[in-house]
C-alpha cells in the first residue's frame, strides 16, 4: 500500500513539474510574440511618420518640384531605415475637366524628359470622373511602369482613396501583387495620406474634399517586413502567418486575408507546440498575426530533467520507506512462527536490507540535481554528490546541520529557508517554491525547491526529500526578453527621442543590477566623444561620477577607453574591473565611486555608430555572453527609433530650410518676410527684397552635371552670406533663384551698395574639378513700402524687376518700376502664345543656303524655325527659342521640325531640284531624349527621305555632358547613313581627346570669329587653326556668318570648303529658296552679292 501511494505522488510530481516547466516556456513563447507584434507596429508607425514628414514637405511650400520630391526620398535612405519599402508616391487629384492639360504637362515634363521618360500619359486609358494619377514616383526606374498609372481606374482601390480623403488620418490598403519586373511578384501593401491645400480648413469631411489635391502614399512588401520582425535571435522556429482582418471599425466582409506565412519554410512540427495570435491595429486596419514554435524551443535540458528527476525522488523515498515498513511488519504470530529461523536468516535479512540501502543511495548519488533529506527537527540527515558540486561545500558539512548553522551570517535566508520547511510540517504532501541562493564561490543562482514529506511505519511525519533545479538561466533569458518588451515598447510610444534615452539607461541598467550608465554621442565638429544622458543610483559617490561624465571629452583620434572600444569595433565590450584596466582614463573617479565591472555597446545603423551605451556595477563581473547579446538585439532597436527620429527631424527641417545649401526655403522666408513687413509698418521703417537668378547657370549643368551644379549653388550660398549682415536673411527659392531680406533700408543706396557686392562676389571664377568657370547674376530689388505693401507685391515686383536686369544684358541690378509689368505681362502672353502656336502649327521654317567656296554652288541647306504669329507677324528666333528652352517646348518644337525639312526636301527631290543635303539643329532636350532614335529612323522612314540627305548638327556642350553617351548614339546615327556637325564650335568646352572620337562629318566655326576677319589678328589664327585641324581630322569645315568680299577671299585662302552667310544669302521661305537653287542651277552656280 505504501509502495502504490508512493508510486502515486511519483507520478503526480512528474506531471505537477512538467505542468511548471511548460507554464514557464509558454511565458517565453508569450513574451516572444509580444516583441514580435511590437517590432512590426513600431516599423508601421516609422511608415506613417514617412507620410506625415510628405504631407510637411507639400505644405512647406506653394508647389514641390520633382527634382524636391526626388531629393526628399533619397535623403530619407529607404532601405536602411524602412524595410520593405518599394515605392514612395504622389498621386495627383486631377477632375475630368482638367485632364488634357495636365497629361499635356505630364508628357512635356522637363524633369522626366531629362531622366528619359518622356511622353507619360495616364493609364490605363478611358473617361473617368476624376483621375488619382501616380505623378511622382521614388525610385524611379525600378518603378518606372506605374508612372502616370491612376489609381481610379481600379474600383477596389477607390474606398481605401475616399477613406484616405475624408478622415486625413493613414490607411492601409488590402493585399496588393506587387509586379517588381515581369518575373518577380510580392505581396505587398500601400499606405495613403491625404495631401490638402496649404492653409485650408480640414476640420470636417466636407472641408478635407474641398481641400483635397492628392495623395502620399509608401507600398511595401509584408514578406520583407515579417523577415525584419523575425530578424532577432531566437526566432528562427518560429512560424508566423499575417492576415488582414479588414477595418477596425467594421465586420469584415470575408474570412481574413493572408498577406504573409513562413510555414512552408518551416520543418514539419510533429511534437507539441504553443500557439498563439495577437492583433495589431494600424492605418485603420486590423492585422491579425498567427504564431506557433515547437515547445522544446523554450526548454533547456534541466527543464526535460527535471520531471524525471522530481518523479525519481519521490519513487526512491517511496522504496525506502515501503522497504522499511515491509522489514518491521509482522505479527507476533508470525514472530514466533519465525523465530526459529531468525538467527539463521538475520545475517541473510541484514546483508539484503544493507544491498538494498546501497543501491537506493547510490540511485540517489547519481541523480544530476542536488537531492537532500531532512529530518523532522531541521537536521540534514544525507544529500547527494550533485549537491556537494552545487554548493561547493563538502556532505559532511551539512549532515545533522540546520539552516540556522549554515547561515549564521544572513539569518534572513535562513529564515526564509526554515519557514519554507514548516509550511510543509504543517501541511504534509508536496512542495514548490522558487528562491535565491549564494554558493561559496559568491554566485547568485536562481532555484526551484521540490519537496515532499516521508513518513515513519507508524505514518507519522518521519522527514522530507527535495531536489533543486538551477533555474538561472531560464530567470536571466525570461529578464532579457522582458527588457528587451520594455524598450520596444518605450520606444514605439515615444514622440520625440529627447529624454528618451535616459529613461532606456535606467531601465537596462536596473534590469541588469548597474550602479550608473551614460550615453555617448560623436560631436563632429568639435571631433570628440560627449556625454548627452546619465542616471545613476541614489549614491552621493555614484552620481558624482555620472555628473563627471557630462564634463568628460575623449578626442576621436585617441584609443582605448570603455565606450571608444565599443565605437571601434563595432560590438560590446565587457571589462571584469575597470579600476584594474590602464585604457581607462576615468578609474580614479571609478575608484573613488566604488565601481568595478563595466560593459559598454554600440548602437549602429548599417556601418555608422550612432552612439554607445555603458554601465558600470559595484562589483567585479565576469563576462556574461547572455548579456551581450541582449545588448546587440536592443542596440538595433535604439539604432531604428533614432534613425527614425533623424529622418523626422531631417523631414521638419526640409520643411523650413533648403536641404543643398541650408538657406530658408520659400516656405520660411515666407513666414521671416511676413515678420519683418508686420515690424516695419508698426515702426514705419523700410525693407527690400533683392531676388537673384544666376545668368546661364543652365550651361553649368548642361555641360559638367548637376553635381557641379550643386556645388557652384553651395558656393553661391557662402558667397552671399559673405556680402549681408547677421540681420539680413537669404533665402533659396528654386533651382539657381535666390532672395534676400534687408531689413531697415532707410535709403536705396544701401541697397544699391549690397547688390554690387553681391554682383561682385558671384563674378569672381569658381573653380571645379581644377577649371575655372565664370558666373554673373541678375538682381531685381523692391522695396516697402513704395513698392508694395504686401508679401505677394514684393516677390513679384522685385522678379519682375530681375526678368528687366536679364533684358538689359544681364550682370546688373534693376530697381522695379510701374512699367516693368508690362514687360512682364508680354512675356507672359508670349509664353500662352507659345503653347498655342505648337498645337496650331504656326511655324514656318526658312531655308538657308550652303555654299561651296571652290566652285560656287549651293552645297546645302540649314533648316530654320521661323514663328508666323497670327496678329504679330514672323517673330524671329532669338525672341521665342530661349523660351521655348525654358518650357520645355523646344522639344516639340523640334520634332516638328525635323519632320517638316525631311518631307520639303523629299518632295523637292521629287520636283526634280538637284538633290540636297538639309540640314536641321537639335536641341539639348531632343539630344537626350530617350526616343531619339527611333523618332529619327520613323521620320526618314515615313518621309522616304535617304539618310544621306539629312545632317543632324549639335553643339560641343550637348556631347560634353556624358562624352561617352554622346558617341554611342552618335554612332547609331550614323550607322542610319546620317552626317553629324559639331554647330558653333570653338565657343564650347569641347576636349581634343574627345573630339577625335566622336563620329563627326564636319566643323561649322562659330560666326563670333568670323566677323571681324581678316583685321582681327586673334580671329584670323583662331579660324586658320581650326581649319587645319578639322582637315587633318578629315573633316569638312563651314564659316558661319560670312557678310562680306573679304572674308570670303580669307576664308578661301585658308581652304575652308564651305560657306553660310548674308552674303549669299539670308534665310528664305520655301518658294523663294526654291527659286533661288533653280536659278543657280540654271547658272551653273550661285554669284557673290
Amino acid at each position: 500500500m505504501v509502495l502504490a501511494m508512493g508510486v502515486i505522488l511519483s507520478v503526480t510530481a512528474w506531471f505537477f513539474t512538467r505542468a511548471v516547466v511548460e507554464r514557464d516556456a509558454r511565458f517565453k513563447f508569450h513574451s516572444a510574440t509580444d516583441v514580435v507584434a511590437a517590432t512590426a507596429q513600431t516599423h508601421i508607425h516609422s511608415y506613417a511618420n514617412l507620410l506625415y514628414g510628405l504631407q510637411g514637405l507639400f505644405q512647406a511650400g506653394p508647389a514641390v518640384s520633382r527634382t524636391a520630391f526626388n531629393r526628399y526620398v533619397y535623403a530619407l535612405n529607404l532601405p536602411l531605415r524602412y524595410p520593405g519599402v518599394r515605392a514612395v508616391s504622389y498621386a495627383h487629384h486631377v477632375p475630368a475637366s482638367a485632364k488634357a492639360t495636365f497629361e499635356r504637362k505630364l508628357r512635356l515634363d522637363p524633369e522626366l524628359v531629362r531622366r528619359g521618360f518622356g511622353n507619360v500619359v495616364i493609364k490605363p486609358a478611358g473617361k473617368r470622373s476624376e483621375y488619382f494619377v501616380l505623378t511622382y514616383i521614388e525610385p524611379l526606374h525600378a518603378n518606372k511602369a506605374a508612372l502616370g498609372y491612376d489609381l481610379a481606374s481600379d474600383e477596389k482601390r477607390m474606398p481605401l482613396v475616399e477613406r484616405a480623403r475624408d478622415t486625413g488620418m493613414p490607411t492601409l490598403s488590402e493585399r496588393l501583387i506587387l509586379a517588381i519586373d515581369p518575373t518577380h511578384r510580392e505581396t505587398g501593401v500601400a499606405m495613403r495620406l491625404a495631401l490638402y491645400r496649404k492653409n485650408a480648413f480640414v476640420h470636417d469631411t466636407e472641408q478635407r474634399r474641398k481641400a483635397f489635391i492628392g495623395l502620399a502614399n509608401v507600398t511595401f512588401t509584408v514578406e520583407e517586413l515579417a523577415q525584419h520582425m523575425l530578424s532577432g535571435e531566437g526566432y528562427e522556429k518560429f512560424t508566423l502567418s499575417i492576415h488582414d482582418a479588414g477595418d477596425v471599425d467594421s465586420d469584415p466582409k470575408t474570412g481574413p486575408q493572408e498577406l504573409y506565412s513562413n510555414a512552408a519554410l518551416r520543418p514539419p512540427q510533429a511534437r507539441a507546440v504553443f500557439k498563439a495570435s495577437v492583433n495589431i491595429d494600424a492605418g485603420q486596419r486590423r492585422w491579425e498575426l498567427k504564431f506557433s514554435a515547437p515547445q522544446e524551443h523554450f526548454l533547456g535540458t534541466a527543464d526535460y530533467v527535471l520531471p524525471w528527476a522530481a518523479s525519481a525522488a519521490m519513487l526512491v523515498a517511496s522504496l525506502l520507506l515501503s522497504s522499511l515498513i515491509h522489514s518491521l511488519a509482522g505479527s507476533e504470530e508470525r514472530a514466533q512462527k519465525l523465530a526459529v529461523q531468525m538467527t539463521a536468516d538475520l545475517r541473510v535479512s541484514q546483508a539484503r536490507l544493507t544491498e538494498e540501502q546501497r543501491r537506493t543511495q547510490e540511485l540517489i548519488e547519481v541523480l544530476p540535481n542536488p537531492v537532500y533529506f531532512k529530518a523532522i527537527d531541521g537536521r540534514y540527515l544525507g544529500v547527494n554528490k550533485a549537491w556537494e558540486t552545487f554548493f561547493g561545500i563538502p556532505r559532511q558539512e551539512f549532515l545533522g546541520k540546520t539552516v540556522h548553522d549554515l547561515y549564521p551570517a544572513n539569518p534572513e535566508i535562513a529564515k526564509r529557508l526554515h519557514e519554507d520547511d514548516q509550511t510543509l510540517w504543517d501541511h504534509p504532501g508536496t512542495k514548490t517554491s522558487e528562491t535565491t541562493i549564494t554558493t561559496a564561490d559568491g554566485e547568485r543562482h536562481n532555484t526551484m525547491y521540490y519537496k515532499a514529506t516521508f513518513t515513519d511505519a507508524d505514518g507519522g511525519i518521519a522527514g522530507l526529500i527535495g531536489t533543486i533545479v538551477d533555474i538561472t538561466e531560464r530567470k536571466q533569458a525570461e529578464q532579457r526578453l522582458t527588457l528587451e518588451h520594455s524598450v520596444t515598447r518605450l520606444l514605439s510610444e515615444a514622440d520625440r527621442s529627447s529624454g528618451i534615452m535616459s529613461k532606456i539607461i535606467q531601465i537596462i541598467g536596473e534590469a541588469f543590477g548597474c550602479a550608473c550608465g551614460a550615453y555617448w554621442i560623436e560631436d563632429a565638429q568639435e571631433q570628440e566623444m560627449a556625454c548627452a544622458e546619465i542616471w545613476s543610483v541614489p549614491s552621493a559617490e555614484i552620481m558624482e561620477f555620472a555628473e563627471s561624465n557630462r564634463r568628460y571629452r575623449h578626442p576621436l583620434h585617441m584609443s582605448g577607453g570603455l565606450f571608444m572600444r565599443a565605437r571601434s569595433s563595432g560590438e560590446p565590450v565587457w571589462v571584469n574591473d575597470v579600476t584594474l584596466d590602464t585604457r581607462f582614463r576615468r578609474a580614479p573617479l571609478a575608484v573613488k565611486a566604488g565601481l568595478h565591472g563595466a560593459f559598454a555597446f554600440p548602437i549602429r545603423s548599417g556601418n555608422d555608430t550612432l552612439g554607445i551605451m555603458e554601465f558600470f556595477s559595484l562589483a567585479s563581473r565576469p563576462p556574461d555572453e547572455a548579456l551581450l547579446q541582449s545588448t546587440r538585439a536592443i542596440g538595433s532597436q535604439i539604432s531604428l527609433f533614432i534613425a527614425r527620429k533623424q529622418a523626422e527631424e531631417h523631414i521638419r527641417h526640409l520643411a523650413h530650410y533648403d536641404e543643398l545649401t541650408g538657406l530658408a526655403n520659400r516656405n520660411m522666408f515666407s513666414q521671416g518676410l511676413s515678420h519683418a513687413i508686420a515690424k516695419a509698418q508698426r515702426n514705419s521703417m523700410a525693407l527690400a527684397i533683392l531676388f537673384i537668378d544666376l545668368d546661364r547657370f543652365k550651361n553649368i549643368n548642361d555641360t559638367l552635371g548637376h553635381e557641379a551644379g550643386d556645388s557652384v549653388l553651395k558656393e553661391v550660398a557662402e558667397r552671399l552670406r559673405g556680402c549681408l549682415r547677421e540681420s539680413d536673411t537669404i533665402g533659396r527659392l528654386s533651382g539657381d533663384e535666390f532672395v534676400v531680406l534687408l531689413e531697415e533700408t532707410p535709403q536705396s543706396m544701401h541697397c544699391t551698395e549690397v547688390a554690387q557686392k553681391i554682383l561682385a562676389a558671384i563674378a569672381r571664377p569658381f573653380a571645379i574639378d581644377t577649371q575655372e568657370f565664370h558666373l554673373t547674376a541678375s538682381i531685381g530689388i523692391s522695396t516697402y513700402p513704395a513698392d508694395s505693401e504686401d508679401l505677394q507685391g514684393l516677390l513679384k515686383n522685385a522678379d519682375v524687376a530681375m526678368y528687366r536686369a536679364k533684358e538689359l544684358g544681364k550682370n546688373n541690378f534693376q530697381f522695379y518700376s510701374a512699367q516693368m509689368n508690362i514687360h512682364t505681362l508680354e512675356r507672359l502672353v508670349l509664353e500662352s502664345s507659345l503653347r498655342r502656336a505648337v498645337e496650331r502649327n504656326e511655324f514656318v521654317l526658312h531655308y538657308q543656303p550652303k555654299i561651296d567656296i571652290y566652285s560656287g554652288c549651293i552645297s546645302g541647306m540649314e533648316a530654320l524655325v521661323r514663328w508666323q504669329h497670327p496678329t504679330k507677324g514672323l517673330i524671329p528666333p532669338m525672341q521665342f527659342i530661349p523660351l521655348a528652352e525654358e518650357t520645355g517646348l523646344i522639344v516639340p518644337i523640334g520634332e516638328w521640325v525635323l519632320r517638316t525639312a525631311c518631307a520639303r526636301n523629299k518632295s523637292w527631290q521629287e520636283q526634280g531640284l538637284p538633290p540636297l543635303c538639309v540640314s536641321v539643329n537639335l536641341s539639348a532636350r531632343q539630344f537626350t531624349h530617350e526616343n531619339l532614335l527611333q523618332d529619327v529612323a520613323r521620320v526618314l522612314n515615313e518621309t522616304g527621305l535617304d539618310a544621306a540627305f539629312l545632317e543632324i548638327e549639335i553643339t560641343e556642350s550637348m556631347v560634353m555632358h556624358d562624352p561617352e553617351h554622346a558617341i554611342e548614339l552618335l554612332n547609331e546615327l550614323k550607322a542610319m547613313g546620317i552626317s553629324i556637325s559639331i554647330d558653333d564650335f570653338g565657343t564650347g568646352y569641347s576636349s581634343l581627346s574627345y573630339l577625335k572620337r566622336f563620329p563627326i562629318d564636319s566643323l561649322k566655326i562659330d560666326r563670333s570669329f568670323i566677323k571681324d576677319l581678316p583685321l582681327d589678328g586673334d580671329d584670323a589664327a583662331i579660324t586658320q587653326a581650326i581649319i587645319a585641324m578639322a582637315h587633318g581630322l578629315k573633316l569638312k569645315v563651314t564659316a558661319e556668318g560670312a557678310e562680306t568680299g573679304e572674308q570670303l577671299c580669307f576664308l578661301s585662302i585658308h581652304k575652308c570648303d564651305e560657306m553660310q552667310g548674308f552674303h549669299f544669302s539670308k534665310p528664305l521661305p520655301e518658294n523663294e529658296f526654291v527659286l533661288l537653287v533653280k536659278n543657280s542651277t540654271a547658272a551653273g552656280g550661285y554669284p557673290s552679292a
